[in-house]
């Protein structure tokens, strides 16, 4: 006679995700290597939210602001290193006075990209999990609407 299971199984449950994981990959633009980590996170966050867009509903529409602010931080993140370069080569191959005015030019647009875009894209990482994890859809106000429903 075979005696009864006292631990029932139970059908494995899922709940739900509110799209958190986009925004959640965007925290991989901290690793501390410049430029580099910005872009590789840039890119998990666009494809990753592309591919989440297709569930629909509140994960599918996380998916899409994500990936929208995804390539938005890609597109500044790759113009302000293309002006870093471009202006580290003009100031190898210019004279001494226009050295200092390519050196600020680079200053400013190191300090604007670690400063303002780094802690935008902090602020929007966070309050796009913590809202994700509250079932609401957020927007970044300051995202280019790359896609579209």
């Amino acid at each position: 006679m075979q005696q009864p299971n006292p631990y029932p199984q139970h059908p494995a449950s899922r709940t739900p995700s509110g799209g958190g994981l986009p925004w959640g990959l965007g925290f991989l633009a901290y690793i501390p290597i410049p430029f580099v980590a910005q872009i590789g996170a840039a890119i998990t966050m666009a494809v990753v939210g592309a591919k989440r867009r297709r569930l629909g509903g509140v994960v599918g529409e996380q998916g899409r602001h994500a990936a929208n602010w995804g390539l938005t931080y890609l597109t500044v993140t790759a113009v302000v290193a293309v002006v870093v370069v471009l202006g580290a080569i003009q100031a190898n191959a210019s004279a001494a006075d226009a050295r200092e005015g390519w050196n600020a030019l680079i200053f400013t647009a190191l300090g604007v990209w670690l400063f303002g875009l780094n802690l935008a894209h902090l602020v929007c990482c966070v309050t796009g999990v913590v809202r994700a994890a509250k079932g609401i859809v957020f927007r970044s106000p300051i995202a280019i609407p790359f896609l579209r429903r």
